[in-house]
């Protein structure tokens, strides 16, 4: 079965991981222990998540999640609930996954800013066609688009 597995997988056996005697090996060389934290530090870890995401729910004063979320992270850091190389290692494992959520945010904001121009094109245009109620055909220049912008001194 230990074959199944990569190699960087399959430093111990079934039976020594159910015991959780030993550590097992992740991606980039790194080890993480297969221990299980105490109850006291289980319940700290449930209650800061769950008043971390209360707090991000209800949002007061409109503050951004990480108010809530990297303090709380750091609070279990300091206590020691959570080791720092094991926190470095999950970073590192998941660093592909934020990357590529962030060039997605990057692209949804990018797209929003193309809608706006596009509906203040068309808002544009819509007055063009009201002052010119006779015009069959709407033909704008890019100066007629541009200089109502600020900035937009196009001729």
């Amino acid at each position: 079965m230990t074959d199944l597995l990569p190699k960087e997988y399959s430093v111990c056996l079934p039976k020594a991981l159910i015991q959780g005697a030993c550590a097992r090996t992740k991606p980039f060389g790194l080890t993480i222990s297969t221990t299980v934290p105490s109850p006291i530090a289980e319940t700290l870890a449930l209650m800061l998540l769950v008043a971390t995401l209360a707090c991000v729910v209800v949002r007061p004063g409109g503050w951004p999640e990480a108010v809530f979320a990297v303090p709380a992270a750091v609070l279990l850091l300091v206590l020691g609930v959570l080791p720092v190389s094991q926190a470095v290692a999950e970073v590192r494992i998941l660093a592909p996954t934020f990357v590529f959520l962030a060039a997605v945010l990057g692209m949804v904001v990018f797209a929003w800013a193309v809608a706006l121009l596009f509906q203040y094109t068309d808002s544009v245009v819509e007055a063009h066609r009201a002052s010119h109620p006779t015009a069959a055909a709407v033909s704008l220049t890019p100066a007629q688009i541009l200089v109502p912008l600020p900035g937009g001194d196009v001729k």
